[in-house]
């Protein structure tokens, strides 16, 4: 393993843990849907140069070669060491941005954790939350559910025109999405009753895997008001 700042890379099951100067002060587990703004939120936390959140750290498509129990293990550490994704591992995708580019290696942290859809990766969250009980649920959510299916007939716009959903400052540079998007009434509607369909199972999911504890919701549309 590499050793920076007193630490070295663990590179078991998936995405590689790194081992940090002590313990960091708080653990939160970020649970969300697609399209609530948890991208935004993410890189505002992680603008902290003592905060380290590892953005959907298990995704259901990259991730299915592993098991259910290797998913929980690589949980379990991410809530103990600052922790890549499991499809890029200790040294890929955002881990490598967030985290070693951020020098965050050389310190301890004050906030830990990842976000996840539990909706997309099905997990006994409720027995990754015994075992770790001192973290923090939290429920990352967007109140607005109009604005939420139009985000997402965007979202599949632009990942048709782009090549992916979330288009960086550079990306949005050179690849350019119409300003005004039509949609079909029926479509729309169809898409809304999915969406409460889906935030009811959410919640399900969340209040579940609280082990009992509380559950502290954060709104996109409160983080835009400050």
């Amino acid at each position: 393993g590499a050793d920076r700042g007193g630490g070295g890379a663990d590179r078991g099951g998936g995405g590689g843990a790194h081992r940090q100067l002590g313990a960091p002060a708080t653990t939160v587990a970020v649970f969300k849907l697609p399209r609530s703004g948890s991208t935004w939120f993410t890189e505002k936390l992680n603008a902290f140069s003592s905060v380290f959140i590892s953005k959907e750290i298990i995704q259901a498509e990259p991730d299915e070669i592993y098991s259910q129990l290797e998913k929980l293990r690589h949980l379990k550490r991410a809530l103990r060491w600052p922790t890549g994704k499991m499809s890029t591992g200790a040294w890929g995708g955002r881990f490598r941005v967030d985290y070693w580019d951020k020098s965050k290696w050389a310190r301890r942290l004050d906030v830990l954790g990842f976000t996840v859809n539990p909706v997309k990766v099905q997990m006994d969250y409720h027995r990754l939350m015994r075992r770790r009980p001192e973290a923090f649920v939290v429920a990352f959510v967007r109140t607005n559910v109009v604005k939420t299916v139009v985000s997402a007939v965007r979202g599949a716009m632009t990942y048709k025109l782009c090549g992916t959903d979330n288009l960086t400052r550079e990306q949005a540079v050179i690849c350019k999405v119409p300003s005004r998007i039509r949609i079909d009434v029926d479509q729309f509607w169809a898409m809304l009753v999915e969406r409460l369909r889906l935030e009811r199972r959410f919640v399900e999911l969340v209040y579940s895997a609280s082990a009992a504890g509380p559950v502290y919701e954060v709104t996109y549309e409160d983080l835009q008001l400050d």
